[in-house]
């Protein structure tokens, strides 16, 4: 695989632009995030490292207006941060980083997917503003095709829920007033 995508963030005037290759044996997500808060530019970089199966095997994420960066890595299930196991991450098996959609693409493209089918998965959340890590359970139900050969999901975390649309490889076109394929 050898993909770039772009997305607008319509909850705050922003964007991204993402590349993500095939490297050996692994997928390599490599992501820049622009944010404009408070009339200042937020900027996020983010490397997210994928077996072949799209697991996630290692998260990296820069905050570089407070020049801070955080590494987690997983190794046979468990994940770590400098070599610390975090227990409380305990049977979360995919990465969610708050500022991209393309977290979805994870959790979306680790399954094959039938009509109506639902995932319940337990996701390793990262605010990347303040690298806060927390265990969410979140539910995906795969809705079928949309007339334009797109897929529909309904996604569901706590209290929240929407439908997001993802193209033939499991990329968001649209993450209803969340985010928006450019």
């Amino acid at each position: 695989m050898n993909k770039h995508v772009q997305w607008s963030n319509l909850e705050k005037p922003g964007s991204e632009s993402l590349k993500i290759k095939n490297v050996d044996s692994s997928l390599v997500a490599e992501g820049v995030v622009l944010l404009a808060t408070d009339g200042d530019v937020r900027k996020f970089s983010y490397q997210v490292v994928t077996d072949e199966e799209w697991t996630t095997k290692t998260v990296e994420v820069t905050n570089h207006e407070q020049h801070a960066q955080l590494f987690l890595y997983c190794k046979e299930g468990k994940w770590y941060r400098r070599d610390k196991e975090l227990r409380e991450m305990s049977g979360a098996v995919d990465v969610d980083l708050s500022i991209t959609p393309f977290s979805n693409s994870l959790h979306i493209n680790r399954f094959t997917w039938e009509n109506g089918q639902e995932r319940k998965l337990d996701v390793l959340y990262i605010d990347a503003s303040n690298f806060e890590l927390l265990n969410l359970a979140q539910h995906y139900t795969y809705e079928g095709n949309a007339d334009d050969g797109n897929r529909l999901f309904q996604y569901r975390c706590r209290d929240y829920r929407t439908i997001i649309t993802v193209d033939e490889d499991g990329f968001v076109v649209d993450y209803p007033g969340v985010f928006l394929r450019r």
